[in-house]
């Protein structure tokens, strides 16, 4: 999914450098509209570097983006806390510092002997038999490492150094290297045992310690499993809980359906009460930092639910996402992430009169901005161009022609779509024409880059020409809803804040 264009992979537990700056209580991001990487910050600030190249192979294709966020994060040095340099973007979570003091002992669990660490190796690759009591003796032994104050006092009085210190790296990475060897084994007798062991010792961790919730969390949120959406969903209703495991729920339940692909994995009822659970997660306020909307926005499309059976006319989890789409004080990475979102669910013909044509104008509007900014950043600031061109074939691609393998994703394979497929095509080509222009763009050797540039003003004025002339007659996602006339954003100077909504009427 274009999560992982997005954003860090944080594949191996929890990310050294993502845990140093956690431990601050702080949630760190390089800042794109400058683009200054800090070495401390360099697996934070994934989003801003590595987006638009693996993003543009796979938008020839119309697949998931793929990239080397994984690796960049397993190269990301493990020196501390992230400074605060200009161009830096700094969030600051109260309820880590909160959870940095919790300490609570989990009864049962004792730590597992180098010999039973060894066997689990060997039952993950294939290499012995499934032993459920071994497996269940393993889990509970890293948990205990991932638990005690003594290892959780080192990372805090010396960061990732030192033996204690390692014992919850070492707890984490055998956890997730388990998860991984068995699935590239395809051993399914191994994870049919593993993975509800995992789920039925880890939740006792999200109320632990600040590192054990959050390792708890990354973990849990890797099974896939569909015993981890009541789990998950209860961490996005809980005040108290961190940021980052909130992070790592809503990315953990995208992960349950195989961010959307797969939604059959549960059932119709579920995915509907997810949905809603997120799209109320979404319109509290309290939740306005960016990263957070937009890992919301993509679970809610994973969902790939419009509206609640019993309000089909209202479209509610369509019209969240519609609030922030038409935002133009919200992050461009969270309305990109909103347009995908819209593309990804299925409208039930009954809900009527659903306004697609208001999808894909303002989408339009979204990728004119980007290719704008991309045009005009892209000789003072490369990086902030790669990084926007990697929305324009990523997210926004996959909105009007949608992700392989899941059925009638995309505004242009919408059933519903009716007489309002001529002016979505229309301008899903004249986006399309955009984003390449932009790859075209920011791939250019210097003897080219002024007639790249040229090209690529001429596609953005052709896009915004087309939907000057044909605006949607209904500024309504459905009949009796809120309006959504949202003006066009700046996006080359937007401020790098919290992304908060500005009304219900599209964020005027």
């Amino acid at each position: 999914m274009m999560i992982k264009a997005l954003a860090p992979g944080m594949r191996r537990g929890c990310s050294w450098v993502w845990l140093s700056i956690v431990l601050a209580g702080l949630i760190g991001f390089d800042s794109p509209v400058l683009a200054q990487a800090t070495p401390k910050t360099k697996a934070a600030a994934e989003p801003a570097k590595k987006a638009a190249a693996p993003a543009q192979d796979a938008a020839k294709k119309g697949e998931n983006a793929k990239g080397e966020s994984d690796k960049a994060e397993e190269d990301a040095p493990e020196d501390g806390a992230p400074e605060a340099k200009e161009g830096a973007e700094i969030f600051k979570d109260p309820q880590a510092e909160e959870a940095l003091k919790v300490f609570k002992t989990v009864p049962g669990l004792r730590p597992a002997t180098p010999q039973l660490i060894a066997e689990i190796r060997r039952m993950a690759a294939g290499e012995s038999r499934v032993d459920n009591d071994a497996i269940h003796r393993f889990v509970q032994g890293e948990a205990y490492e991932l638990t005690q104050r003594a290892n959780i006092n080192a990372i805090i009085k010396e960061g990732t150094q030192g033996v204690a210190a390692r014992a919850i790296q070492k707890a984490s990475d055998e956890l997730i290297d388990a998860l991984n060897t068995a699935r590239l084994a395809k051993n399914t007798a191994f994870l049919g045992a593993y993975i509800p062991a995992l789920v039925e010792t880890l939740p006792k961790l999200l109320d632990n310690n600040l590192i054990a919730r959050t390792e708890a969390a990354i973990i849990l949120g890797q099974t896939g499993s569909r015993d981890t959406l009541p789990i998950f969903l209860k961490q996005l209703k809980d005040g108290k809980q961190t940021v980052q495991v909130k992070i790592w729920a809503l990315r953990g339940i995208a992960n349950v359906v195989n961010g959307g692909v797969q939604v059959s994995n549960i059932q119709a009822a579920e995915a509907i009460n997810a949905a809603k659970a997120i799209s109320d997660f979404l319109n509290d306020e309290a939740n306005d930092f960016w990263f957070l909307q937009m890992r919301g926005l993509e679970a809610l499309g994973s969902m790939r639910q419009a509206a609640m059976t019993t309000g089909l006319q209202k479209a509610e989890m369509a019209t969240t996402a519609m609030k922030f789409l038409s935002n133009p004080n919200a992050r461009p990475e969270v309305r990109a992430a909103a347009a995908w979102a819209l593309g990804m669910m299925q409208v039930n013909p009954a809900t009527g009169r659903y306004n697609f044509p208001l999808v894909a104008y303002n989408t339009g509007r979204l990728t004119a901005e980007l290719g704008e900014t991309v045009n005009a950043s892209f000789k003072l600031n490369p990086t902030r161009s790669s990084y926007l061109t990697g929305l324009l074939v990523a997210p926004i691609y996959q909105t009007f022609n949608g992700v392989d393998g899941a059925r009638e994703s995309g505004l242009l394979h919408a059933p519903a779509l009716g007489e309002a497929r001529g002016f979505v095509s229309r301008v899903a080509d004249l986006a399309s024409s955009v984003a390449r222009s932009s790859v075209e763009l920011v791939r250019a050797p210097n003897g080219q880059i002024a007639d790249r540039q040229k090209d690529l003003g001429e596609r953005v004025a052709a896009l915004k020409d087309y939907l000057d002339k044909n605006p949607p007659k209904d500024f309504h996602l459905v009949p009796g809803g809120p309006e959504f006339r949202g003006q066009q954003a700046q996006v080359a100077d937007a401020p790098a804040d919290k992304g908060k909504m500005a009304g219900a009427n599209g964020g005027r």
